[in-house]
């Protein structure tokens, strides 16, 4: 095929390897990381800039009637359907979308490919236009209604575009390149549709419309993923803060009662098969209410904050500490025996009672502000982390019947 090679031809070519190489990234940034629509419309879209600027290249190009003919008539197949893309696109950015209009669109573009492909001459003759500066075919009879059915469907898809900019303004920065590049190209295209298909004035100058397109879709793909990897941001942290709330008490900055459980239940379970024992410390404040009652709530969080200190110096980094609710706390003590729990209930009511008055001041009733503590050994437990929690809170109770400010261990109360 002979070729005549001009500056529109090669500058529609630079931006069609521009385009393809998008269109070819979108495709596999899909497929690699995780399907999106938004994805898949701009690689369509892309694509369909990419034959759009590819066939115009190559048409402006040949001087054979036979491929500029076909090639003419794909470059105007490609640039319909670009119609219908960027109304999907359109639409998946603002958010809103109607389906009247988008089945109106994809049908018109279906209409509007086949009359660009009837074998006749009412749109595209067998005959080159000896006029032009590049290669080009002369147009029909009808070739003026259909370049103004696309201006018409064209100037739709940008008036709704820029109407839902304007009820989402959030989106401007997003999509100002898109709305630039979609006024620009409608209104170069509508300029050289008037001097050339109307009054049949030569067309001198470079095509730059779809390439101005090309990158501002490749600059809204930019901005686009640094607002998406924002948002990715914004939800691990929301997550990570969820995450915390669940596994934390506010409050006492201790393990939660929930994910206690969870702790206690795979402990159990690693129990059954090796031959260690571990304890369970239910710990209650004495008379607690009393401390909210005549001192406030205020003054009450601040004794539970002080607890989850104290249980956090006195355990083991192997420990686990919680919040069971109100004024009751948990400590699972891992690989401990008995004897070795007694210990660690002394270091707690001992670091307890010792900074007690930075809490309460020189209220009267502050001795009575005790803990009373139940054990329960691993060699007693069931599978059932409900009836271990339990054994311990009945030893907790029995030290609070015993006069409060004690150590009770299930064992010995049972038997």
């Amino acid at each position: 095929m002979t070729i005549n090679i001009n500056i529109d031809s090669i500058s529609s070519l630079v931006g069609s390897v521009i385009a393809l190489t998008f269109a070819i990234y979108y495709i596999v940034s899909n497929i690699v990381v995780k399907k999106e629509r938004l994805s898949l419309i701009l690689s369509a879209l892309m694509f369909s800039v990419f034959i759009y600027l590819f066939a115009y290249s190559v048409y402006s190009s040949s001087i054979n009637v036979k491929y500029v003919l076909f090639w003419t008539r794909l470059c105007y197949a490609g640039g319909v359907s670009v119609i219908s893309l960027v109304f999907l696109l359109t639409s998946e950015i603002i958010q809103k979308e109607s389906r009247k209009l988008r089945n109106f669109l994809i049908f018109l573009t279906i209409i509007l490919i086949i009359f660009i492909y009837l074998p006749t001459d009412l749109f595209f003759t067998k005959e080159l236009n000896p006029v032009k500066t590049h290669s080009s075919v002369i147009k029909g009879s009808f070739f003026p209604f259909l370049l103004l059915t696309i201006y018409l469907a064209d100037l739709v898809v940008l008036m709704r575009f820029f109407i839902g900019l304007l009820k989402n303004k959030d989106q401007l920065y997003l999509t100002a390149p898109i709305l630039l590049a979609l006024i620009f190209w409608f209104c170069e295209a509508l300029f050289d549709g008037i001097l050339g298909a109307v009054l049949s004035i030569v067309n001198m100058k470079i095509s730059l419309g779809p390439i101005i397109m090309t990158f501002s879709l490749s600059l809204f793909s930019g901005r686009y993923a640094e607002l998406r990897d924002l948002e990715l941001d914004r939800i691990k942290k929301e997550n990570k803060e969820i995450y915390k709330n669940l596994i934390y008490d506010n409050l006492s900055t201790l393990f939660s009662r929930q994910y206690f459980t969870e702790v206690l239940e795979q402990r159990v379970a690693e129990l059954s098969r090796v031959d260690i024992s571990d304890c369970l410390m239910f710990i209650d404040v004495d008379n607690f209410k009393s401390v909210n009652d005549e001192l406030g709530h205020c003054c009450g969080d601040n004794l539970i904050t002080y607890v989850g200190e104290i249980l956090r110096e006195s355990s083991r980094k192997s420990d686990t500490c919680a919040r069971y609710g109100g004024d009751e706390f948990l400590i699972l003590l891992e690989n401990c025996q008995i004897e070795d729990a007694k210990k660690i209930v002394e270091s707690v009511q001992k670091k307890f009672s010792s900074g007690l008055q930075d809490i309460l001041g020189s209220w009267s009733k502050r001795e009575k502000i005790t803990l009373s503590i139940g054990i329960a050994s691993s060699i007693f437990w069931s599978e059932d982390t409900t009836e271990i929690i339990q054994m311990a809170d009945k030893a907790m109770y029995e030290a609070k019947s015993s006069g409060k400010n004690n150590c009770i261990i299930y064992s010995d109360y049972v038997g």
